[in-house]
């Protein structure tokens, strides 16, 4: 809406992403009228912006910033008839609020709308008065296109305006996903499976992205590659409609070298990493096996709704499988099962649940079918197990016991391998069962 004659000055900050070197930290800004062109020169600070605190300067491009250049076409008179100028001010799974700025002195408008895939335009709304107007039969998930006609241009003079409405937050639980039907290729600017969000300051690949190296169930898992702290890959599911305190996070993880770790957290803004928000660390213990990871989330106390992985601070290679957002229940599974003071024929194994007073154990050779094993019961949150077999790997799941009515789920499987001996019984059986893939893995007591 400029007038022809009054100032305009443009500002521009210079702030690289990667830790561009720049000289200073400043503005710099380009003031013209129609007679006397100049070029000013500010230092970044919280003053006003006013042509006192500038000092002079001459127009110039460089190489370490961007550079605008203004046609000012000899200062033409305005046209009678003008595009307005759009401005998409809330946009909702189906809603788009929309206002304008008048293209010169136009008082009447049409607006049409359409998915941008389609090949007619619908006509909202004839010879609107004002410059507002609330779009509300589209549907989530869809990329439109708005066009706003002045009246009194025809059809050749119009602004047009791109917007795509967001998903609807998932409502059913719990939400699973294995990747197996996920769409996510490491090929850079690849698109991602609706609703879901992935993102990477590492440039030469997608990440996090689909691989078949490794699976916890199926063919596919996530593969995130971090290569240092200089850098961050995250991943995150889509919006959730509960509020997140009230959720868990669980699923598989696992890593071919130790030291890797993971976070999960909330995003107030799938597209913006900064929003990201930490609950928790990932940590595999072991190398070369899946390990199930459960996290709740009753810690938050943001106002973010998607839950999602992240790297930002440590060099990460890890595979992910088997997500699942569930409601916190009202008696959780016990979690960060330990085992300690293992000797050939016996074992202590602890949990992190102090809030109940009675748990069921169960164990058995790796691999066992639960109900199959051998049970024990505890009133602390250990207990030792008497008589294993040395040489011997064993699986071990605790429940918790809330009320007598109310049992928690068993907590994932735990594996650990009593103390080497002498083979003292014949035969001597070993079907390599249970034991994982890759280098590093194989049966208790045995060594290559």
């Amino acid at each position: 809406a400029w007038d022809g004659s009054s100032n305009i000055v443009i500002t521009t900050m210079m702030n690289q992403p990667n830790g561009a070197s720049h000289s200073v930290s400043s503005f710099y800004g380009y003031s013209t009228s129609c007679s006397a062109p100049r070029t000013i020169y500010h230092y970044q600070d919280a003053t006003q912006f006013t042509p006192a605190n500038c000092t002079g300067g001459n127009a110039s491009t460089s190489a370490y910033r961007p550079t605008i250049t203004i046609y000012t076409m000899g200062c033409m008179a305005p046209a009678s008839c003008a595009a307005p100028t759009i401005m998409l001010d809330r946009v909702t799974v189906d809603t788009v609020e929309i206002s304008w700025i008048p293209g010169f002195q136009e008082n009447g408008w049409d607006l049409y709308y359409k998915e941008d895939t389609a090949a007619d335009w619908t006509l909202e709304a004839s010879s609107l008065a004002t410059n507002h107007y609330t779009l509300t039969n589209i549907l989530p998930m869809r990329n439109y296109l708005l066009r706003i006609v002045p009246d009194c241009g025809g059809d050749s003079v119009f602004a047009q305006a791109a917007f795509t409405t967001p998903c609807v937050p998932v409502t059913d639980l719990p939400f699973t996903e294995d990747f197996e039907n996920f769409v996510a290729s490491s090929t850079s600017g690849s698109p991602i499976t609706d609703c879901w969000h992935r993102g990477t300051s590492y440039t030469y690949s997608s990440y996090p992205y689909l691989s078949t190296s490794y699976a916890h169930s199926g063919t596919h898992s996530m593969y995130f590659y971090n290569p240092s702290s200089s850098y961050y890959t995250y991943l995150a599911l889509p919006a959730m409609d509960a509020p997140v305190d009230t959720l868990q996070l669980s699923f598989a993880a696992y890593i071919t070298s130790s030291s890797y770790t993971l976070k999960a957290g909330v995003m107030t803004d799938p597209e913006d990493f900064s929003t990201f928000t930490s609950v928790a660390t990932i940590a595999p213990a072991a190398t070369n096996t899946w390990e199930m990871f459960e996290i709740p989330f009753n810690s938050y106390t943001g106002e973010g709704r998607y839950l999602a992985f992240a790297s930002d601070d440590s060099y990460t290679y890890m595979y992910i499988d088997d997500v699942e957002v569930s409601i916190i229940p009202n008696c959780p599974r016990p979690r960060e099962i330990a085992v300690s003071n293992v000797t050939q024929t016996n074992a202590t194994i602890s949990w992190s649940d102090t809030s109940n007073s009675f748990f069921e154990i169960e164990y058995g050779p790796t691999g066992f079918t639960r109900g199959t094993g051998i049970s024990v019961t505890s009133s602390t949150n250990s207990v030792t197990l008497y008589g294993l077999t040395h040489s011997t790997s064993y699986d071990v799941y605790v429940r918790a016991f809330c009320t007598l009515s109310d049992t928690s789920n068993w907590s994932f499987v735990t594996t650990f391998a009593t103390q080497c001996g002498i083979i003292d019984s014949l035969p001597y059986t070993q079907n390599f069962a249970g034991w994982g893939a890759g280098t590093g893995a194989r049966p208790a007591c045995w060594t290559s």
